[in-house]
């Protein structure tokens, strides 16, 4: 037999949800869930249930089946859950999931859906109290909270520095590693965050649409242009040991550690200890092998790029 419609269930129409007024005792979970269904995107979401025709039964509809995959919208969530308030949640023991209707992409539960759905109807119903700032989750505003609080839960083990998030002690931790896992699949060129690696890949484009009014060098991101535009403004800070001058304070800091003896990044490898994490990566190529840089006279390799300009002298004279 044909699967029952939307139409035989309980409910002859489908279901229209308008929650007047939220009541301060509710849980977390049925407040999200009540704000969810006031919105007009959701509710024009439908319910879908894949089922196998040859042996589900009237009486059987509804329940899930170990080897079904189910598409819910919010509105169907809080018909199912009977108004009870309880999360119903798929088994990962019998491989049901739920899936949203806009994209396909499954989740384990419910409630992931829900969150989830917030993607595509642009709704952030959390605002931060202090600056307006909204998000589309509680995490989301837990960790922008930091930012007001100035909370650094998560510190390096290796210089002390701390982070209001665990993702970006991880990137820092780079620096001391070394490790760049993002490569550019143009050039070789390998980056410790996916950000960089985004901003460098505008370099192959070709499409230089920053210039520099003093001297006409183009460039391809603005950021660039304003660092180059120092070199023209003059140095502005300077080294109190030796009185050299720098155009940046990084450039300064790590000017710095010639006079302090800091070598901050080390090799796992043999332990050799670097001052910049660039001379630890070009390091590491001689443990891999790697030799990146070619002679295009003679074809030998280098493993960076000044031993490969120190090279080319020799063909000079030829």
């Amino acid at each position: 037999p044909e699967p029952p419609q939307l139409k035989d269930l309980d409910d002859p129409e489908p279901p229209r949800i308008k929650v007047e007024q939220l009541e301060p005792g509710l849980p977390q979970f049925e407040r999200e869930l009540q704000e969810l269904c006031n919105s007009q995107e959701v509710q024009q979401l439908v319910l879908k249930q894949e089922t196998d025709a040859s042996t589900e039964q009237d009486s059987d509809f509804g329940k899930a089946d170990p080897n079904t995959e189910q598409r819910y919208s919010p509105a169907a969530e809080i018909r199912d859950q009977g108004g009870n308030g309880s999360s119903v949640s798929a088994n990962p023991d019998t491989g049901t999931s739920v899936k949203c209707s806009l994209c396909e992409k499954s989740f384990w539960n419910r409630y992931s859906l829900k969150r989830h759905l917030r993607v595509h109807s642009g709704e952030r119903p959390y605002p931060c109290k202090t600056c307006g700032k909204r998000f589309s989750d509680t995490s989301g505003l837990t960790k922008h909270m930091r930012i007001h609080t100035g909370e650094k839960r998560f510190s390096c083990d290796i210089c002390g520095k701390s982070f209001s998030e665990c993702g970006n002690l991880k990137v820092h931790k780079r620096t001391h590693t070394g490790e760049r896992p993002y490569p550019c699949e143009t050039c070789g060129k390998s980056f410790s965050q996916k950000s960089a690696l985004k901003y460098h890949m505008e370099t192959h484009k070709g499409d230089k649409t920053y210039s520099c009014r003093t001297c006409r060098r183009n460039f391809n991101h603005n950021n660039s242009l304003l660092k180059h535009m120092k070199t023209h403004a003059g140095k502005t800070v300077s080294c109190q040991t030796c009185g050299k001058s720098f155009s940046d304070n990084h450039t300064l800091n790590v000017h710095m550690r010639t006079h302090t003896g800091e070598k901050p990044f080390s090799c796992a490898a043999c332990g050799k200890q670097f001052r910049t994490s660039s001379n630890l990566y070009v390091h590491k190529r001689t443990h891999t092998g790697v030799k990146p840089y070619s002679c295009l006279t003679c074809g030998k390799n280098f493993s960076c790029g000044i031993n490969l300009k120190v090279h080319m002298q020799t063909h000079a004279g030829e």
